[in-house]
């Protein structure tokens, strides 16, 4: 599982610009309130949560009370203050987190396009986007999702 860490923390290192332009871009495409929060701002807290998200994943550890991810939980319960002050809803705030999963995603299907043994493991509820590790199968759709036998 360190392994699997160390391969996609080291992917959103190489790709981090382009990983924070398809997601700023999939957040204002969407509907972002960009009257609420300006481009520059949106940019530099993305940017810092995608660094302390890459460096606590890349620790191999997946649980989020474990100190190497209080940095991020500090970060979002501050951006939650923050986005709340600025007059973003509960909804507005979450899905400005939980959107960068779709883009992580497409990022690591991408970077994994030509390795179709690759597989995306499956947390306790059975999502995609734990890292990933050798023995993926590519579902019917491309989406990532073990094939069902």
């Amino acid at each position: 599982m360190a392994e699997d860490a160390d391969i996609t923390s080291a992917m959103i290192g190489r790709r981090q610009d382009a990983i924070l332009e398809a997601w700023t871009g999939s957040l204002l495409a969407g509907g972002m309130r960009a009257d609420l929060i300006s481009r520059d701002e949106l940019a530099a807290q993305s940017r810092d949560f995608l660094d302390l998200f890459s460096a606590a994943f890349g620790s191999g550890s997946r649980d989020i009370s474990s100190a190497v991810f209080r940095p991020v939980v500090r970060m979002l319960e501050a951006l939650s203050v923050s986005r709340t002050r600025q007059g973003f809803s509960p909804a507005e705030t979450a899905t400005y987190v939980f959107s960068l999963k779709n883009t992580l995603l497409g990022f690591l299907q991408e970077e994994y396009a030509d390795q179709p043994d690759a597989r995306v493991h499956r947390g306790r509820a059975g999502h995609a986007g734990r890292g990933l590790a050798p023995g993926l199968r590519r579902g019917r759709g491309g989406d990532g999702h073990r094939d069902r036998k």
